[in-house]
């Protein structure tokens, strides 16, 4: 459990010139409760997500087994075909209260990697143990929805900047 404080300032004056610190920090509290903790989890499954401009969204799906609430991250390591390596990928850390799922979003930069298969073994952290998972994901061309929406938004700025060039050249001509 974390325990923040508000800070509180005392009422008294201190003058025209001066200054107060006040600093706080969270604390935290184990707490012994009755009957066995047991930290474990599990990885369900491993899944190509969206297309995000030059990269792709890995989803990790991990269920904590356990009766305490736990920490856990994302690790992956990505290999091509013949096994060697091409990139490793980390997700945040993020609180997993017991039997629930949580999906992990990792995102891929596949700028010059070739289209196939492509091995990922996803561990999944959580301090006191960690759960492990094989899994293949397939790189794909990426749908023209996703290239069109970047092209939009690389099309958005040029246009907005003529824009704001257009409207400051009518307000200069309108003063002379």
């Amino acid at each position: 459990m974390n325990i923040k404080p508000i800070p509180l300032t005392s009422s008294e004056t201190i003058g025209r010139v001066g200054g107060r610190v006040i600093a706080i920090t969270s604390i935290r509290v184990l707490l012994n409760v009755l009957g066995n903790a047991l930290r474990r989890g599990v990885i369900l499954d491993v899944e190509k997500g969206n297309y995000i401009g030059n990269r792709l969204e890995i989803n990790t799906y991990f269920q904590n087994t356990g009766t305490t609430t736990i920490s856990a991250g994302v690790i992956q390591r990505i290999y091509d075909k013949d096994g060697n390596f091409v990139n490793e990928i980390y997700s945040g850390r993020e609180y997993v209260k017991p039997k629930e799922i949580k999906t992990f979003k990792t995102l891929w930069p596949i700028t010059g990697l070739s289209l196939g298969n492509y091995n990922v073994y996803t561990i999944v952290d959580y301090i006191s143990n960690k759960a492990e998972k094989s899994s293949v994901i397939t790189l794909t061309a990426p749908p023209s929805t996703a290239l069109a929406a970047k092209q939009e938004k690389e099309m958005v700025s040029p246009l907005f900047i003529i824009i704001i060039i257009f409207i400051v050249s009518i307000i200069i001509y309108k003063r002379i």
